[in-house]
């Protein structure tokens, strides 16, 4: 027997429209525009709605999965066994990254290993002694060296079959380019003995040479724009280098991975690598090819906005930016560990960052879709805008002589520091939010300790919790405490009192609550008592116009070096205010160097 249902949830609302949600926001608004709601991040402006209006998705030309221009996934068929290559990442020298872990991760579920050798001289033996007992036929290896690179590739080329997976990830422009080394359009120059490496392998089909970079931008400080241009740029440069080294084109293009960064910009994330298929698109299809060739695309979770305080959070930061590349259709994923910007790994960072992408992958069924992103007009647009941006910039940068030219690379650069110029200012004032260090930082919990940066030259690496990292380390030992001058109850002050706490405790700075109430010269005398030399007064507008003037006037006299105050109430006695959007950078370096402290200047 069944039972009859006449379910009409959907009939039960009124259709509703643009116009009417429109109308809804400016009231909402209160008489504020309607722009007020746009925001901009990596380089694109987004709305905040996205409708079949943005988008025309009958017209655009995006194809099938596994069909030009790629748009919606290199593969035509998900493979629920693989849906991409598991890699971690070991960086030789490390504390962390030796044998015993190499054989403890592809234990766990890893398919492929990335072998970092840029931060240490690393020799064929210490190579040999790392992959003991390790299968190079069934785990693909990605080598990244610098300058060792060449001999380093030719010992692992040597010592596998001709129809073994390698990818050599060698990229001699995002070397020069970190290192600060002159680029003269010959790739010898950076690397002495490509062009012997390059004859060497040419009758070996699956070992890919070359690798088009995006990290070493990425990790400078570029929006995602100038990351995808560099990226095709590089892609095109090495293409040039290696038909001039005999190599046929079909066959080059099946000779480069292009290795892109996955971030904590979920959707943009999503979108950079579905935008970078159209763009290798484009490539393809300038130069003519009848059968544009799938690219393969190694996704890695971006370091640059991990911290060293509470690294916890850089594994909710790690989960988000591996989903994002799993959704894209990444064919290589690198996960890292929460501590991989640190001195050392662990056992626990590790299994937790390759757990990551197994849980994805066998529970989550993330790559049992093809493109999960498809037909959501958020999505389609940024994938469709990134693509046009980055093809428009990568065009100038090719006018101006390519990548590898002095006028092509200061396009990148340049867009580079106004990008961090930018970023810093959004820092400063806590606009862009870094959990644990700008915001909600535990003053309990010591940081970690720093691996060495990579690159010397005008790419260096950087990351938005360093500002607060340097004034953390710089009040490490001398534990600064700030005077928390508060007026009237404790309902009244709370709100302002935590947000001091929560500001000054990202420059290492401990606040001290002060007894309260509306009796300033018990405030004065608590004060003069804690031995304090810095003071935030804190409470409602309506005690600052009765009480914030004298209060301030007595805490001078009774010896306090500087008054803050928590709002934007202003008075002669009143050194300075915190409020949201102050450069709370600049406040947390006078206070530090107001309670003592040394510090090397922090740029804001």
């Amino acid at each position: 027997m069944t039972q009859e249902t006449n379910l009409s949830l959907g009939n039960d609302f009124p259709n509703a429209n643009k116009k009417d949600w429109l109308e809804a926001v400016e009231k909402a608004l209160r008489g504020a525009a309607y722009e007020t709601l746009q925001t901009r991040h990596n380089g694109l402006s987004r709305e905040p709605l996205y409708t079949n209006e943005t988008v025309n998705l009958s017209q655009a030309p995006h194809g099938m999965p596994g069909q030009a221009p790629f748009l919606r996934g290199s593969k035509s068929l998900s493979n629920s066994f693989l849906p991409w290559h598991i890699a971690s990442r070991f960086t030789l020298g490390r504390k962390g990254n030796d044998n015993k872990d190499v054989l403890t991760d592809l234990e766990g579920g890893v398919s492929a290993l990335l072998l970092d050798c840029r931060f240490d001289t690393v020799t064929p033996t210490q190579l040999d002694k790392l992959l003991e007992g390790v299968d190079i036929n069934i785990a693909p290896l990605f080598l990244r060296a610098d300058n060792n690179s060449i001999n380093l590739a030719t010992h692992l080329v040597s010592k596998i079959g001709s129809d073994t997976a390698i990818y050599l990830d060698l990229d001699p422009l995002g070397y020069a380019a970190a290192s600060g080394l002159k680029i003269d359009d010959d790739v010898d120059t950076i690397f002495p003995g490509m062009s012997g490496l390059v004859e060497q392998t040419q009758s070996s089909p699956n070992i890919r040479l070359m690798t088009a970079s995006g990290l070493t931008y990425h990790n400078a400080g570029a929006d995602t724009i100038t990351e995808l241009a560099a990226i095709i740029a590089t892609a095109t440069f090495y293409m040039r280098y290696l038909e001039q080294s005999g190599l046929d084109i079909a066959d080059i293009i099946n000779r480069l991975t292009l290795t892109v960064s996955a971030d904590t910009d979920f959707f943009g994330s999503i979108a950079k690598l579905r935008a970078l298929r159209l763009l290798w698109g484009n490539i393809c299809a300038a130069l003519k090819q009848d059968k544009i060739v799938t690219p393969f695309i190694h996704a890695e979770v971006s370091e640059r906005y991990f911290s060293l305080a509470d690294p916890w959070v850089n594994m909710l930061r790690a989960t988000i930016s591996t989903l994002a590349a799993g959704i894209g259709g990444a064919d290589v994923v690198t996960a890292l560990p929460c501590t991989s910007i640190a001195e050392s790994d662990n056992l626990l960072t590790r299994r937790v960052a390759r757990n990551t992408q197994v849980i994805l992958q066998e529970e989550s069924h993330i790559g049992q879709v093809m493109d999960p992103a498809g037909g959501s007009w958020y999505v389609e647009t940024l994938s469709e805008s990134l693509a046009s941006k980055s093809w428009s910039l990568f065009q100038s940068i090719e006018k101006a002589g390519g990548i590898a030219s002095p006028e092509g690379m200061k396009i990148v650069t340049t867009n580079i520091q106004e990008n961090c110029i930018t970023e810093n200012k959004d820092i400063a004032k806590r606009k862009m939010s870094v959990l644990g260090a700008g915001d909600f930082a535990n003053l309990e919990e010591a940081l970690l300790k720093p691996r060495p940066a990579y690159g010397s030259g005008a790419l260096q690496e950087t990351r938005p919790a360093a500002a607060f990292e340097k004034l953390r380390f710089a009040a490490e030992n001398q534990k600064p405490k700030i005077y928390l001058a508060v007026l009237g109850e404790t309902a009244e002050f709370t709100a302002r009192s935590n947000f001091a706490t929560n500001l000054f405790a990202a420059g290492g700075i401990e606040s001290h609550l002060g007894c309260g109430g509306n009796d300033l010269n018990a405030i004065i005398d608590d004060f003069t008592a804690s031995g304090f030399s810095v003071a935030v007064i804190c409470g409602t507008d309506a005690a600052y116009e009765n009480h914030a003037e004298t209060l301030a006037q007595g805490l001078a006299e009774a010896g306090c070096a500087h008054v803050w105050l928590a709002g934007k109430y202003e008075s002669d006695a009143i050194n300075g205010n915190i409020f949201m959007g102050c450069d709370t950078i600049s406040v947390l370096q006078l206070t530090l160097s107001l309670s003592g402290v040394a510090y090397d200047e922090v740029q804001s």
